[in-house]
């Protein structure tokens, strides 16, 4: 930047060379005070109220790029707050004695129209930017890659309630996590049941009990559907045995036709058991022991039966 040396005692030659040097040293603060902004605030103009009266006071400002003074006054009671550029002319008499313009007064004031005020960046001084700065340097969060800042407040606290997630559960497809509280008091009874039933499609658990008994009894019957009777054959209403049909014979037998009474003492290959099946056509009884049949007629009118029998 240039520097004007006038402080001479033998009289300074002063011309308009002179006056275009300095206007150029003033130049070079408003491209200074440019690089604040195209609007800006550097001082003053601030807000009053007071009498019934709001005002601005005077200051400092760049408007459209160009360093102003700012010629405060009285605001409109009502519309927008603008500001524009108002131009003021003083003029000198030359030697030659015409009158020409030699300065104009440029400034800013409040105005109807032109640029809002709200438009006017407030720039603060160099302190406050400094106490900033250091404020920001402290508080700071480092970037770190992959990560970026959340919209949210995640406090100390969350972080404990985070820090709490220790036995968690991993999440497997197919699978939720139940409503039931599923204590370990719970997980000891399911462990003890150990003679349990598995379901099967189609299949459902009965409301009798069906006991091996009764299991033995229905094999009995598949067994019947395909075994070949011992024993078969028709007994007529004297207790005479006729029509042997069975794949044993009997050997020894004696009767009562008066009372209705048959026994078989043996029979081939052996001896009936005690828990053979049997099937007899009504109004007679049967009892197997020791490997004998005893039958009684138990119907008076009872005329003859079918006696047969497997093991």
């Amino acid at each position: 930047m240039d520097k004007l040396i006038f402080g001479y005692a033998g009289g300074f030659p002063f011309s308009t060379e002179t006056l275009k040097k300095m206007q150029e040293a003033w130049n070079v603060l408003a491209l200074l005070a440019k690089g604040f902004g195209d609007n800006v605030i550097l001082s003053g103009v601030e807000f009053s109220s007071g009498g019934g009266l709001n005002t601005l006071s005077d200051g400092i400002i760049v408007l459209n790029g160009e360093l102003l003074p700012f010629s405060g006054g009285v605001l409109p009671l009502s519309g927008d707050i603008n500001v524009r550029v108002k131009e003021d002319i003083d003029y000198i008499t030359l030697e030659t004695g015409n009158m020409v313009p030699f300065r104009k007064k440029r400034y800013a004031s409040i105005s109807p129209v032109g640029t809002p005020l709200s438009e006017l960046i407030r720039v603060k001084n160099l302190a406050e930017v400094v106490l900033e700065l250091n404020d920001l340097s402290t508080n700071k969060v480092d970037k770190e890659q992959g990560k970026g800042l959340s919209k949210n407040d995640y406090t100390d606290d969350d972080k404990s309630e985070v820090d709490k997630i220790a036995d968690k559960v991993d999440k497997e497809v197919g699978k939720g996590l139940s409503s039931n509280d599923y204590t370990n008091a719970d997980k000891s009874k399911v462990s003890q049941i150990t003679n349990k039933v598995d379901k099967i499609t189609g299949w459902g658990l009965s409301q009798n009990n069906f006991s091996n008994y009764h299991k033995s009894k229905v094999d009995r019957v598949s067994f019947l559907e395909e075994a070949v009777p011992k024993l078969h054959f028709k007994v007529d209403a004297n207790m005479h045995i006729s029509g042997h049909k069975g794949t044993l014979s009997i050997n020894e037998t004696s009767s009562s036709p008066s009372s209705g009474y048959l026994h078989i003492n043996s029979v081939s290959e052996g001896v009936v058991p005690d828990d053979a099946l049997f099937l007899i056509s009504p109004g007679y009884s049967v009892n197997i022991y020791n490997g004998e049949i005893d039958i009684q007629r138990t119907d008076p009118i009872a005329n003859g039966f079918r006696f047969i029998a497997w093991w």
